[in-house]
């Protein structure tokens, strides 16, 4: 049985069939009514959707408790009326679950400038949450797919000082995968017991050298992000700079290998490359030479 990220204790996620595409599951959540920290990484693409402006601006005063998340309409170019939609997913799923609308990220990937079907929608996330505190965490994984081919999901633990941390994550993605994030959303959870500033700190670090580094057609998305949650439950020293360095470690590997997963899916892929440059001056410098290596068609 794939262990996921509802296997952690205080973390649940489901989801349903709305009819926002034509069949498979469309609307997903996650809940964490416990988190401790939030922090998230957002496409670079200025050209960015209503989910990702929104989630953006609650996590900078806020620690994120859930996410709602629609695959197949990605809710971009869509003007006030797909911001407002935006904002309505938000508030109907604080409504569901107790908690304020700046507490609630939103998630929409798929189709570009089309608005949602927002009926459908609202009678998905009341359908969806009416029992919040569902346990189907790979439900949840394939309800985010988009032209993926597969749910991708990782579970991993490690001794940070004394305590074992979990980390788990979903994600998707297999086009328009570049740098700086493209069409993938991922969501990672932790029983660590972390403040938000370190717990961004750390996935900034994490994202760059995994979901940031990796390409499959060298288009960046508009709707995409790296979420992060921390139930509290397992506390470490997040002063010893040791400890904290066996947390970063730990969810670099998690992230990376959730990149590694998007790029064996990637569209009209069937192999998987890693670049490996030795030599460089320094970090940045054989990631440039790396990608261009990555990205050249003679490749």
């Amino acid at each position: 049985m794939i262990q996921t990220i509802t296997d952690l204790e205080g973390v649940y996620a489901g989801s349903i069939h709305a009819g926002i595409k034509q069949s498979r599951y469309d609307l997903s959540y996650i809940y964490v009514p416990d988190a401790v920290a939030s922090a998230g990484v957002f496409t670079q693409n200025k050209f960015c959707s209503s989910s990702v402006k929104y989630t953006r601006k609650c996590l900078k005063n806020n620690i994120l408790k859930a996410m709602i998340i629609n695959s197949g309409n990605a809710n971009t170019g869509t003007g006030k009326e797909g911001d407002e939609n935006n904002k309505k997913m938000a508030r109907l799923t604080a409504k569901a679950l107790g908690l304020t609308k700046s507490e609630v990220g939103v998630s929409s990937t798929g189709i570009i400038g089309v608005q949602l079907p927002f009926d459908r929608v609202e009678k998905g996330i009341n359908s969806l949450l009416k029992s919040p505190l569902k346990k189907e965490g790979q439900n949840a994984a394939e309800g985010i797919m988009t032209t993926d081919t597969f749910s991708k999901t990782v579970f991993k633990q490690a001794k940070v000082g004394k305590k074992t941390i979990t980390i788990a994550g979903i994600a998707k993605g297999s086009g328009m995968i570049k740098p700086n994030m493209a069409t993938m959303l991922s969501y990672v959870v932790t029983n660590a017991h972390i403040n938000s500033k370190l717990l961004q700190e750390c996935l900034k670090e994490a994202v760059n050298i995994s979901f940031n580094s990796i390409t499959v057609d060298t288009d960046t998305s508009t709707s995409d992000m790296v979420i992060a949650f921390a139930t509290g439950e397992k506390k470490f020293a997040e002063s010893n700079n040791t400890e904290i360095s066996e947390f970063k470690a730990l969810l670099k590997e998690v992230c990376i290998d959730l990149a590694k997963l998007i790029v064996v899916d990637g569209e009209g892929a069937s192999k998987l490359i890693e670049v490996t440059v030795e030599g460089a001056k320094s970090y940045t410098e054989a990631k440039e030479v790396a990608m261009t290596v990555a990205e050249s068609p003679l490749v």
